[in-house]
């Protein structure tokens, strides 16, 4: 029997890919920390160049402050960081960025140059990293801010590069971050290229209700409520919509995914009789110790020290904001309709440590671990093997077999594609996916998608309608040709979270398929811990 290896520190090197693997999914994760910390330096004007959907290159330019020239090196080192020195700064952290490893993450996998010049000095730096560690600075020429260059994302882990999407669906992603920052901060002036060609491009503006008609389009403007609610050190302020769509969230500027908040947002739709949660556009403003943004690696998740008051108050706003809404269509009175809003009284703060968020819906698998190639183990006796995409395709197959009665979600920012087949298969398959949920005007070769049905809103949308067109194009039928083809494609690798999320709808509605799991034996675990 051979021994057992021994335990050893890991190389700089290979400690930064692995923290690369938390923060750097794909470019448009790139551009989010390098924006983040554009903003932090005060920027007022940032401009982004990319090429080939980022893979390629991604330049973010900022007129910030500048890093000082012996700071340049530091930069690009883990754990190096101007936002906090001590554990007390770290619990009440107000700027975006704080942990120092964004840009050691994506100088591991990527070619990094970085220039800046701060004011009233005379002339600029740079410097460069390959893969890891960086060169000495140089002088540069460069106006007061700073410039990151990212090329060639993955160049060196060939294994990530293979997960990247296609370049529009790369470029899509991209777009979305630059979108979700323009709502977060409508005084900042934000530009993004790509190939060479204007993409986006958002003037500053002291009116957040025309940068939302600017990134959202007239139509949710016009149709939009707005929310305001504002006690106990907690305000809410945005816009939402009297139907099903997309939430965009904002916490102390950060836009962050939240289960809470989108529990919030159901339970709002529900008091007022929507089929799912009402699109909304929301900005939550905290005391900076009510709220721990250190809890996700990409900072996408928070935790509140009073979710539930949090949770009661976005319910309570929602329902106030569209309740008006309710009373113009249905022609009932406002005191009927606010029978259905509850109201909303903040609990007294919890004493101690941070509280975890609720979660209202309870239950879910224990899972032990999760592999990006689509498997999971979940706990049991005997542990099981979750096969990620059998269990996708069976919820999708079941969500979407009555058609007519499939929930569908407006997307708050149409989705445009061309492709030559839509022509001449549109006319013939569009009504029948409509009544699935999937709801697209075609124009030539053309196609705008307005809406998607709820239980694949998490997909790629952009990656899966070519392949939905190609096997509608070989004779498959409208219902499997969707279900096969969104199930292909998720949105972002799957988590912990997500995954049991999946097992207890799954169970709770017509059991787990007997295809997506098997019993997890001693010789099928070793070889799953040893995958490379």
């Amino acid at each position: 029997m051979s021994e057992s290896p021994r335990i050893r520190p890991l190389s700089e090197a290979l400690a930064n890919q692995i923290a690369a693997g938390e923060v750097v999914e794909r470019p448009a994760s790139v551009a989010k920390e390098l924006l983040e910390n554009a903003l932090d330096a005060g920027a007022r004007r940032v401009d982004i160049a990319c090429e080939e959907g980022g893979v390629r290159s991604i330049r973010i330019t900022d007129d910030g402050v500048g890093v000082h020239p012996e700071d340049l090196a530091l930069a690009l080192q883990r754990h190096a960081t101007s936002k906090v020195a001590t554990l007390a700064e770290l619990e009440t952290v107000a700027s975006l960025g704080f942990r120092g490893e964004a840009l050691a993450s994506i100088a591991s996998v990527a070619r990094v140059r970085l220039i800046s010049r701060r004011a009233g000095a005379e002339e600029a730096w740079s410097v460069a990293a390959e893969g890891g560690e960086p060169g000495a600075p140089e002088p540069a020429g460069h106006p007061v801010g700073t410039t990151v260059e990212v090329r060639d994302l993955f160049f060196n882990t060939p294994g990530r590069r293979k997960f990247l999407r296609a370049e529009r669906t790369e470029l899509a992603h991209l777009e979305t971050v630059v979108r979700r920052l323009a709502m977060a901060r409508p005084d900042l002036t934000l530009s993004l290229r790509h190939n060479g060609r204007q993409r986006l491009h958002f003037p500053a503006t002291e009116d957040r209700a025309r940068r939302l008609r600017d990134v959202l389009g007239r139509d949710f403007g016009e149709a939009a409520h707005p929310v305001a609610l504002e006690a106990e050190g907690l305000a809410i302020h945005g816009w939402t919509r009297a139907e099903a769509g997309e939430l965009h969230t904002f916490v102390n500027g950060r836009a962050v995914r939240d289960r809470l908040l989108q529990t919030a947002l159901r339970r709002a739709g529900e008091d007022l009789g929507l089929e799912g949660a009402p699109a909304a556009v929301l900005h939550l403003s905290l005391p900076p110790d009510e709220v721990d943004c250190n809890v996700h690696p990409a900072k996408a998740e928070v935790r509140f020290r009073r979710g539930r008051d949090v949770h009661d108050a976005l319910v309570h706003a929602v329902g106030e904001a569209l309740s008006g809404a309710f009373v113009a269509d249905s022609g009932g009175s406002a005191a009927a309709v606010a029978e259905s809003v509850p109201e909303w009284r903040p609990e007294p703060a919890a004493s101690g440590a941070m509280a975890g968020t609720p979660s209202p819906e309870g239950g879910g698998a224990r899972v032990l671990a999760v592999w990006p190639e689509g498997y999971a183990l979940l706990a049991g006796e005997p542990p099981r093997i979750l096969d990620l995409h059998a269990a996708r395709t069976a919820l999708y197959r079941r969500r979407l077999g009555a058609p007519g009665k499939v929930a569908a979600r407006r997307l708050l920012v149409p989705l445009d594609l061309t492709d030559h087949r839509v022509p001449h298969l549109w006319p013939r398959q569009g009504d029948a996916l409509a009544t699935l949920g999937l709801v697209a005007m075609a124009e030539g070769e053309r196609l705008r998608v307005e809406r998607l049905p709820d239980v694949i809103a998490d997909t790629e949308p952009a990656g899966w309608i070519p392949e939905l067109l190609a096997r509608l194009e070989a004779g498959e039928d409208s219902g499997e040709a969707l279900v096969a083809a969104a199930a292909n494609h998720p949105a972002a690798p799957p988590t912990a979270q997500g995954v049991a999320e999946l097992v207890r709808v799954l169970e709770a509605g017509e059991g787990m398929p007997e295809d997506a799991t098997r019993a997890l034996e001693a010789a099928t675990l070793r070889g799953l811990m040893d995958r490379k």
